[in-house]
C-alpha cells in the first residue's frame, strides 16, 4: 500500500523535531519519500554523494548499479539542517554514513524499518484510514512512485527514479 497526500503529511506531522532524535527521523523520512530509496539504499547512504548545489544524490542499488536522483529543495534543506545541527558525531572517525544512530555508528535496514514503523504506528492512532492499510517503510518507495505518477512524471522516468531495471518492476508499484 501507499499513502495518499493527507497521509503523508499526517505521518509528517508525527515527528517531534524538538525530540534529540526527532530532526534525524524527518531527514530521513524525507529522504525516503523523495528517492524512493530502499530502506537498504537509505542505511548505505554517503554524505559525498550527495551534489546539495546540484540538488542530487547517487544511490547504489540492487546489483550494484548507480542511479542519481534529482532531491527537491524540502529535502536538501532537511538533510542539510540534520548534517550541520543534528548529526551524532560517529563512533569511527571519517565515517561518511548519512544516517547516524544514537550509539554512534550507521543505520542498518533493520533500523531504518523500525524508524519508519514507528512513525507509522503512530499516524494509524490518528486516522482510522491507515489501520487498514498494510504499510512498511517499503511503503514510502510506494508513495513516491505513486506522488510522481500522479503529478505526471512519465513512467520511465519514474523506473530510473526507482531503479528499476525493468518496466514491469515499475508497473507492478503503480497497478
Amino acid at each position: 500500500d501507499f499513502l495518499n497526500r493527507e497521509e503523508l503529511k499526517l505521518l509528517f506531522a508525527q515527528i517531534d523535531t524538538k525530540e534529540h532524535e526527532g530532526f534525524r527521523d524527518l531527514a530521513m523520512l524525507t529522504y525516503l519519500y523523495n528517492t524512493g530509496a530502499r530502506s537498504q539504499e537509505a542505511a548505505d547512504t554517503r554524505i559525498a554523494w550527495f551534489d546539495f548545489a546540484g540538488q542530487t544524490v547517487s544511490i547504489w542499488g540492487k546489483g550494484n548499479k548507480e542511479r542519481v536522483v534529482p532531491l527537491w529543495v524540502t529535502t536538501v534543506k532537511a538533510v542539510q539542517t540534520y548534517l550541520e545541527k543534528y548529526r551524532r558525531r560517529p563512533r569511527l572517525p571519517g565515517q561518511d554514513f548519512l544516517f547516524i544512530n544514537q550509539r554512534g555508528g550507521r543505520f542498518t535496514r533493520f533500523g531504518i524499518r523500525r524508524i519508519v514503523q514507528k512513525y507509522l504506528q503512530r499516524a494509524k492512532v490518528k486516522c482510522a484510514g491507515l489501520r487498514s492499510k498494510r504499510l512498511s517503510a517499503h511503503s514510502m518507495r510506494h508513495t513516491c512512485a505513486m506522488h510522481l505518477l500522479e503529478s505526471g512524471v512519465e513512467i520511465n522516468v519514474i523506473k530510473a527514479w526507482l531503479g528499476h531495471a525493468n518496466l514491469s518492476s515499475t508497473s507492478r508499484y503503480l497497478d
